[in-house]
């Protein structure tokens, strides 16, 4: 008990001395996060083509935030909404094919995707085109006035779309970095797994890096500390 409180006081103290520096490399953190993950690597590869997307089967992790998850009636859609890139799955959790809707350039705003039965509608973020996919495969561009009339304007019959439940009752959610389906008794399975590092490039970055920051401000000091002192009381005391 003795030992732990003794380690408890040193690490608390050393939390005060490295606070400053902690500080710097938080906002440090945030700046690269925020870069990396606004970065479109497919641009590079799979760049977007005269105004069409590109679909390609390569199954790339990408370092952004994942701003929706929605499920059309055969698939689970996995939407990158700074860089433009959807993933597509089965409800099953195994990947299929992504589209890649960014030529290289950011024209800034937001840009959306729609889903309903077995179709994405994509609205990017400067033009009122959208673009229409059945499956992995283009099939329209329609001009649009506003956005969030958009589904009942163009697909008139459409009552339910952005969902996140199947028809099945199945509800797809984020937990942590990885992506469940929850049945109707309240099972869990995780269908796609992520490391949790992925955290740090979702909704609650900054808190995730000041977390992993103040866990390693715990723990490295204290460790080097008694690295120290082992190494003191294993070198043999000099004779008077």
């Amino acid at each position: 008990m003795v030992g732990i409180r003794t380690f408890l006081r040193r690490t608390w103290g050393r939390v005060w001395i490295y606070s400053f520096f902690a500080l710097l490399l938080m906002i440090a953190l945030s700046f690269i996060q925020h870069v990396i993950g606004g970065i479109n690597w497919e641009a590079f590869q799979y760049p977007a083509e005269d105004g069409k997307p590109n679909v390609f089967v390569d199954d790339i992790n990408h370092p952004s935030e994942l701003t929706s998850l929605l499920v059309g009636d055969n698939y689970l859609y996995l939407f990158y909404g700074r860089i433009d890139v959807v993933k597509v799955y089965d409800l099953d959790g195994q990947y299929l094919y992504s589209v890649n809707f960014r030529d290289g350039r950011d024209s800034g705003g937001p840009s959306y995707i729609y889903v309903f039965g077995n179709h994405m509608v994509y609205l990017p973020r400067s033009t009122h085109t959208a673009y229409i996919f059945e499956d992995d495969v283009l099939t329209a561009q329609e001009s649009v006035e506003y956005r969030d009339v958009f589904p009942k304007t163009l697909f008139p019959g459409v009552s339910s779309y952005n969902r996140q439940v199947d028809s099945a009752g199945n509800r797809y959610q984020f937990r942590l970095a990885n992506i469940v389906r929850v049945a109707p008794d309240g099972q869990a399975t995780t269908l796609i797994r992520r490391s949790p590092l992925y955290c740090i490039f979702g909704h609650f970055s900054f808190y995730w890096i000041c977390t992993l920051l103040f866990f390693l401000m715990l723990i490295v000091p204290a460790v080097i500390v008694d690295m120290k002192e082992k190494k003191k009381q294993k070198q043999p005391s000099e004779a008077p």
